[in-house]
């Protein structure tokens, strides 16, 4: 069974580990993602985030982003199996499609930053990372607050432009504050279920029918850390068991984010992207082979037939 993988920080784990292009393309099993992974999975499109860690200013942001582009450019641009989605018709290409989301806007210093990500068909966009900037308050703030004013001026290109905020990383005040300025598709890449388990990462019952509302998904992942104390299968089950029974199967769909490091492991103790065929025979004994197929990949293409028509 084919599946779409939204949210996978390629080029951050490749930078963190010093691996590279020859990696990439080598028979090594002990990396985490490799082109042979990718097409052997079943991964038909994939989701490379676009983001930069230790950055002392905007600027150093900006060209860590920029560096992460051409990362993914040197890559992938001439492989034939690889194309990025640019609009509908791409979508039908037979291997596997990409594109890029942009997790959190350090890296955009004006309008003008903005633009040119955007006519990079970039559609989604996260206001802040962990902790406050300028645009609003992150999920780790110790001081929950409201979006910035320099947001609310922003927020109005975006409902010019249909693009879409993903409240991931997003403070719980911001959260409820961008629901009635934002008028489009309003997200989240990677997060499991506050009622389920007490991790900030988790969403409220409330997010979730905020995202519900705007007709779109909620981002399951398969982090031990944010899905129970012992990280397994059937533990995982329960965050989604808990959206199935309140809302349905039109709204749930999987991410991997950065894969499995030492301080964040996979469920299961998995290392690399083969989780999601174990995850998807698992879920198979569980419910029906229609509803896995949704939630592993109908919804997902349904997202983004909205995304890339707009």
């Amino acid at each position: 069974m084919k599946y779409i993988d939204f949210h996978l920080d390629f080029a951050d784990l490749y930078n963190s580990f010093d691996l590279n292009s020859k990696d990439f393309f080598g028979s090594s099993k002990d990396i985490p993602v490799s082109y042979d992974q990718l097409l052997t999975s079943g991964v038909d499109i994939v989701n490379f985030t676009l983001y930069y860690y230790n950055f002392k200013n905007e600027d150093e942001c900006y060209n860590g982003v920029k560096q992460y582009l051409d990362f993914y450019r040197n890559i992938l641009e001439d492989v034939d199996k690889f194309r990025c989605i640019k609009n509908l018709n791409d979508l039908k290409f037979q291997w596997i499609k990409y594109f890029h989301s942009l997790e959190w806007f350090e890296c955009i210093r004006d309008e003008k930053d903005f633009e040119e990500f955007y006519d990079l068909w970039i559609k989604i966009y996260g206001p802040t990372r962990h902790y406050k900037n300028k645009y609003g308050s992150g999920r780790w703030d110790t001081i929950d607050d409201w979006l910035s004013l320099q947001w609310k001026q922003l927020i109005s290109k975006f409902n010019d432009k249909n693009l879409v905020v993903d409240i991931a990383h997003l403070s719980r005040k911001s959260v409820q504050d961008l629901e009635k300025i934002y008028k489009w598709v309003i997200i989240n890449s990677h997060a499991n279920v506050w009622n389920i388990f007490n991790d900030e990462q988790n969403l409220l019952d409330e997010e979730i029918q905020i995202i519900v509302d705007r007709w779109w998904i909620i981002w399951l992942f398969p982090f031990q850390k944010s899905v129970w104390k012992q990280g397994t299968f059937d533990e995982f089950y329960r965050h989604l068991d808990y959206i199935l029974q309140k809302w349905g199967d039109d709204n749930i769909v999987f991410a991997s984010d950065m894969y499995p490091l030492p301080e964040f492991p996979f469920l299961n103790n998995y290392k690399n992207i083969e989780i999601w065929k174990a995850w998807i025979e698992f879920l198979l004994n569980k419910l029906s082979k229609n509803t896995v197929e949704k939630i592993m990949y109908k919804n997902w293409f349904k997202f983004l037939k909205k995304v890339f028509t707009s």
